[in-house]
């Protein structure tokens, strides 16, 4: 039976990929097949790199949220359709 593959395991495999560079010389230490390090490798560092890319990507919300009753909203505006949308949904109506 193989040796089970834990998350402690996998981040060794990394640790140790990072320091020898090969996913044999990984497979070696460990005593697993190339191409089980190899999978487990992969995974961890593009799920890393998905990470860091969201920690970039992420923009924190600093504003403050102003209670609904000081929020005016002209609502004439928001229920109002351009003679554009008319027309798309009167075409719209004749497929239904």
């Amino acid at each position: 039976m193989g040796i089970k593959v834990t998350n402690e395991l996998i981040e060794q495999m990394v640790e140790l990929y990072n320091k020898l560079g090969t996913y044999a010389a990984v497979a070696r230490e460990i005593g697993v097949s190339s191409s089980t390090c190899s999978k487990y490798i992969k995974a961890a560092l593009s799920e890393q790199k998905n990470k860091e890319e969201a920690q970039k990507n992420f923009i924190p919300f600093d504003k403050e949220i102003k209670p609904i009753e000081e929020i005016k909203i002209d609502w004439n505006d928001c229920c109002c359709l351009s003679n554009e949308e008319v027309e798309e949904i009167t075409e719209l109506w004749k497929e239904i």
